[in-house]
């Protein structure tokens, strides 16, 4: 289908689904993230919808009791996508993940999102926030894992472009390299 770059909040994204960083609990911002815009893509999506995706989401989580590496499922609310699939990067809020957790995130959002037929989907920079994961290993992984999908319109969202930046410069490098042409345009957000 394609691959997009979108600079902005993932939260604003037209997409049949968008991925959370999540952790194994379900804590997305609690009390005050639903009163003020904390930093994160859970947050933000926490922020936008009042704590609705929360709610469902530990719910999800109480019946599932996922892993690093799973992904649950939950309505995305008054968001313009229809799902989010939460990828757990790590098991409790605050701790760091790794990018084999990663890999294993990238694999279970395609899956879920072939049983969910999802045509678009829009993925943020994954485990490279809280988990600290470095951007260039997760930029090289999603090179690896994504940019070949061709039943998947992929949407990178990266609110501050950095991610954005790297994946384009990593881009430019294959295509000098091994004269393999990945197709890719630019959208900016709101």
């Amino acid at each position: 289908m394609g691959l997009q770059f979108y600079k902005g909040d993932i939260t604003k994204v037209e997409a049949d689904a968008i991925v959370n960083a999540a952790n194994a609990k379900a804590w997305m911002g609690g009390f005050l993230g639903r009163i003020f815009r904390l930093h994160g893509v859970a947050e933000s999506i926490h922020y936008e919808t009042r704590g609705k995706v929360e709610k469902e989401a530990k719910l999800q989580v109480q019946l599932m009791n996922p892993s690093p590496g799973e992904v649950y499922v939950t309505s995305a609310s008054t968001l313009p996508a229809k799902w989010i699939l939460h990828a757990v990067t790590m098991p409790s809020p605050g701790m760091c993940s790794n990018l084999s957790i990663i890999e294993k995130c990238l694999d279970s959002i395609i899956l879920q999102a072939q049983k969910l037929q999802v045509e678009s989907i829009a993925i943020p920079a994954l485990g490279t926030g809280t988990g600290k994961v470095p951007l260039n290993d997760v930029a090289w992984l999603y090179i690896h894992k994504l940019f070949r999908l061709s039943h998947l319109e992929i949407i990178i969202a990266d609110p501050s472009g950095n991610f954005l930046n790297i994946l384009e410069r990593d881009l430019d490098v294959i295509k000098k390299v091994i004269k393999i042409e990945y197709k890719y345009r630019k959208r900016e957000g709101a």
